[in-house]
């Protein structure tokens, strides 16, 4: 939205014309640049200015796991992935209702030797930042390693085939 003001000068001769751009702001404009440019009659090239847009915003998250596949006894390791401005975010990550403590900048967490009692548990990782905040989930799914199966008197272990 554009609006213009023109006001007249005490001398009724000359006028003052102003200009203001009122722009809803996103995250896609941060860092971009903004220019403006005017031109009268009294003179033959235009005047120009230029801004660069800072553009403050909460953090977009995205989680990421390996391995993709997560079987009973595999470490799993979650990065949480932040973009956001200002940039100093801070994680928090919780397994169900629990906190767990992430890596030094608190961007990973890693989960040694799952089980199957945790298999559905939700991991989620939030980040904030001073304008908000955000969070990704994943529900984990824990495959069993090895599949029994009984013919008679026998039992027989078979490894799970690898994916």
């Amino acid at each position: 939205h554009m609006e213009t003001i023109t006001e007249t000068l005490p001398d009724g001769k000359r006028k003052n014309t102003r200009s203001v751009l009122k722009l809803p702001m996103k995250k896609e404009h941060h860092n971009t640049s903004l220019t403006c440019e005017a031109l009268n009659s009294a003179e033959s090239v235009p005047q120009s200015t230029r801004i660069q847009l800072l553009v403050q915003f909460a953090p977009s998250v995205s989680l990421e796991r390996q391995p993709l596949v997560i079987r009973e006894g595999d470490t799993a390791i979650f990065r949480c992935r932040a973009e956001a401005n200002p940039e100093l975010v801070t994680y928090k990550w919780l397994l169900g209702a629990q906190e767990m403590f992430g890596s030094e900048d608190g961007s990973v967490l890693v989960l040694p030797g799952r089980n199957r009692t945790r298999d559905g548990a939700i991991v989620k990782c939030q980040v904030s930042n001073t304008i908000g905040k955000s969070e990704e989930t994943y529900s984990l799914d824990i495959f069993c390693k090895f599949i029994v199966s009984f013919t008679g008197r026998h039992s027989f272990i078979h490894r799970f085939p690898k994916l």
